[in-house]
């Protein structure tokens, strides 16, 4: 049987992306363009290496996507030439990769030489320069500047408008786009109606389960989340968070963003208990995902620390104040922990203390605490996971800002730790913190 065609993989690869097949996809355009770099380097090898590189950010494979850019646009330039449209379309799938990454201003570099070259080339009122302004507009979203992206949104749909017709698909997409930047300026009318139409659009043209049909159920949770409708937001945010799931899989960076959505619901209800396993699978995706750095992580950690209730004990016993959901969570973490792992859980809860707390109001001290014992000789002496949880208390215990200590017994009685007399706890825990 003669081998397949690599500009029939191509295509094939490409249509897999459209209905959300993305491993397909890939694996299809790992095989065009191994067959294409067999020959002299073409535009059907720029064309595939880009698909590839779109599919490896499709499926959250990041670092992956990167490298294929990095090899790419070097590439198109030397072939075709910095102003081929092509070239210009690699910067701009480029920027939307940095998007992602929260790498914002090699984004907006990206966009800016692309659309410059747009310009020069006498491109206006084309479908190129409706999007370019709306992946302009994405991005300042992105890094919530939505002042300055708002101008960018409506350019686009002006521009959509003419090009394509006011009741094009293309055109409801840059208006959804618009709703999520007029979301975070506030302009919680518009953006609503502007998202009702959308959805009745994007169900119509792609049916119940699509990308954009999930974005909009989103943003309609976000927006009556905001304006006080909680009740009626809720099915919104679960619609979306089901076709993400559905069509990205369960560890998609857009699945985060939604479980991250639906953990503040919760949490705006009083219901920790519910936000707290949200944030964290959030939290796991994003770490797993995202560069270290990302805004979406530190959001996500500032969101589970956010969690601190004020909590009565029971019977005559005062009451006392204790970011409870930051215990809860080390807890469900050592339910597993064994000697050899403890230690390593121990340091992840240590920074993600010491991260949250800096830059908030009145926590520089403890901030600063936490990032001491961070590089403290304390983890030579930690042995087990019992040594782990009794240093945990007692860390916290000695932060300067910490006015009123939690007991051991009470987070021992409360969470099922190994029960040691109060004196004996803090006779143990001194050793690890001795000279």
């Amino acid at each position: 049987m003669p081998p397949a065609d690599p500009l029939t993989l191509l295509a094939e690869s490409k249509a897999a992306i459209k209905v959300y097949d993305h491993e397909r996809a890939l694996a299809l355009c790992e095989q065009s363009v191994a067959a294409l770099r067999a020959g002299e380097p073409c535009y059907a090898l720029v064309n595939a290496l880009l698909t590839q590189a779109d599919a490896l950010r499709l499926l959250s494979r990041y670092d992956e996507s990167e490298a294929v850019f990095q090899e790419l646009l070097p590439l198109a330039e030397r072939l075709l030439g910095e102003g081929n449209a092509l070239t210009r379309f690699v910067m701009n799938c480029w920027a939307i990769l940095c998007k992602y990454t929260g790498r914002f201003d090699q984004g907006a570099a990206l966009y800016q030489r692309s659309l410059a070259l747009a310009q020069k080339a006498g491109v206006h009122d084309r479908h190129e320069m409706a999007t370019l302004y709306h992946n302009i507009a994405g991005l300042e979203h992105a890094r919530k500047e939505y002042a300055v992206a708002e101008p960018y949104a409506r350019r686009s749909v002006e521009i959509r408008r003419r090009v394509s017709g006011p009741d094009s698909v293309d055109v409801t997409a840059d208006e959804a786009a618009l709703a999520s930047i007029l979301i975070g300026l506030k302009k919680y009318d518009e953006a609503e109606e502007i998202n009702r139409r959308a959805l009745t659009v994007f169900e119509r043209e792609h049916g119940p389960v699509h990308y954009e049909v999930a974005v909009t159920c989103n943003n309609l949770g976000t927006i009556l989340q905001s304006t006080g409708r909680v009740e009626e937001a809720l099915p919104y945010y679960e619609r979306a968070l089901a076709i993400k799931e559905k069509l990205q899989g369960a560890d998609h960076v857009d699945v985060g963003i939604t479980l991250n959505n639906l953990g503040l619901l919760h949490q705006s209800q009083g219901r920790p208990e519910m936000a707290a396993p949200l944030y964290q699978r959030a939290l796991d995706i994003f770490e797993a995902k995202l560069p270290a750095d990302h805004p979406n992580i530190e959001v996500c950690r500032e969101n589970l620390e956010g969690l601190a209730v004020t909590t009565s004990t029971n019977g005559n016993q005062d009451q006392m104040t204790f970011a409870r959901p930051f215990w809860e969570l080390w807890n469900l973490a050592m339910a597993d922990a064994t000697d050899e792992n403890a230690v390593t859980l121990l340091q992840k809860f240590a920074s993600i203390r010491q991260h949250l707390l800096e830059g908030r109001s009145g926590c520089g001290k403890s901030a600063q605490h936490w990032k001491r014992l961070r590089g403290h000789t304390v983890w030579k002496r930690v042995k087990t996971a019992d040594d782990a949880r009794l240093w945990l208390w007692h860390a916290h215990n000695l932060s300067e800002e910490n006015t009123e200590p939690v007991p051991y017994s009470h987070v021992a009685a409360q969470f099922s730790w190994p029960e040691i007399v109060e004196d004996e706890a803090r006779k143990r825990a001194d050793r690890f913190f001795q000279a």
